[in-house]
């Protein structure tokens, strides 16, 4: 086994950075009695934690409040560098097992990124083994998570990536080309939460 350093670049892609969302309109109509009336209004393209700093802010008309009244904009990243331990353990037959795990604080966020993986060489397994190709088969498979949470340990974001990979590769000298299949899925959970009171909005009183 092994125990190393890996430098690894997490890209933030588009779908990532920006969401849709929905906002609560709050005002109180006199016809003839006082009524509290409450409805949503869409909002597009808003911020994630990865997003543009831009705040948006909820029109609304008249005395009308909107909760909640502005969405934060988030910390303008398009990837994020990480810098982790890995530890890669082999086994006969061209088995081997890699774990990475890492916390971290970033710009007061808690950051978790954890992930493991295996691959096997085909070539080291019959009937490959029984032939001498002038090249290496082999197949591997990944699972990771990363994780963001706020000061208050709520967590924010949530991503899971799996991948499958099929690979092919051969030596020259000290260089080793290599060429790689790969089907890969990542889902990615973005949490926010808001407190409020309903509003007076004739007299002002919460």
């Amino acid at each position: 086994f092994d125990l190393g350093v890996r430098l690894m670049y997490i890209k933030i892609p588009s779908s990532a950075r920006y969401f849709n969302g929905t906002a609560l309109i709050c005002s109180l109509v006199i016809d003839p009695v006082i009524n509290l009336v409450q409805y949503e209004v869409e909002l597009e393209s808003l911020s994630t934690i990865f997003g543009p700093w831009d705040t948006t802010i909820v029109p609304t008309e008249g005395n009308a409040l909107a909760i909640p009244p502005i969405v934060p904009g988030g910390f303008s990243l398009s990837g994020v560098p990480l810098i982790m331990p890995q530890l890669n353990v082999g086994f006969v037959f061209g088995s081997e097992i890699a774990i990475r795990y890492v916390p971290y604080t970033f710009k007061g966020a808690k950051m978790q990124f954890i992930g493991c993986g295996i691959k096997q060489q085909l070539n080291r397994l019959p009937p490959l083994s029984l032939a001498r190709l002038p090249f290496a088969i082999a197949i591997a498979g990944a699972y990771q998570r990363f994780m963001v949470k706020a000061p208050n340990n709520e967590r924010i974001v949530s991503s899971k990536t799996w991948n499958v990979q099929a690979i092919v590769s051969t030596r020259i000298g000290v260089i080793e080309p290599m060429v790689a299949f790969s089907m890969e899925n990542t889902t990615a959970d973005f949490e926010y939460t808001f407190e409020y009171d309903i509003p007076d909005t004739l007299y002002g009183i919460p």
